[in-house]
């Protein structure tokens, strides 16, 4: 079942702004409408409605919009952070090694292999008991598969 979010955005004061958040939005796939005070927008969208979204438990990455939810919490990730954790979610299961993730995810021939392991600890910190980064000892990281009732992306 598709789940309908509401939000209720106000603005009051600067009807540019409001018109230009609003714009942005309707882009992006959002339903916009006025809102019932003067100033404010009311904006609609499905939970699902982004088709290459990733679900992992309370972890939801929308890729296109860039966006990233911990139980409906946005979360903030740098770009790498973001690029890591999109890739690890779309190869669910699979170990890749320190130097494979610089070149899969960055594009990187050469670099600090720690920034792998900077950037996986920064993201096991921000997603907290909700991640599922492994570490495969010897041999790289991967993100394991959820439970069988989990939405792969």
């Amino acid at each position: 079942m598709t789940q309908i979010r509401t939000t209720v955005l106000v603005a009051e004061g600067n009807p540019f702004l409001l018109e230009l958040v609003g714009r942005h939005l309707r882009s992006l796939g959002f339903a916009v409408e006025s809102g019932d005070r003067p100033g404010s927008l009311r904006i609609r969208c499905a939970a699902t409605a982004e088709p290459d979204a990733l679900v992992d438990g309370a972890i939801r990455v929308l890729p296109t919009a860039q966006l990233v939810y911990l139980d409906d919490v946005a979360v903030g990730l740098t770009v790498r952070e973001f690029a890591l954790l999109v890739f690890l979610m779309r190869h669910r299961g699979q170990v890749f090694t320190r130097p494979e993730l610089l070149r899969l995810v960055w594009g990187w021939e050469v670099g600090d292999l720690s920034t792998v392991t900077v950037h996986v600890k920064r993201l096991r910190a921000k997603l907290g008991e909700h991640h599922r980064i492994d570490t495969a000892w010897g041999r790289g990281y991967g993100w394991a598969r959820g439970d069988a009732g989990e939405q792969a992306g």
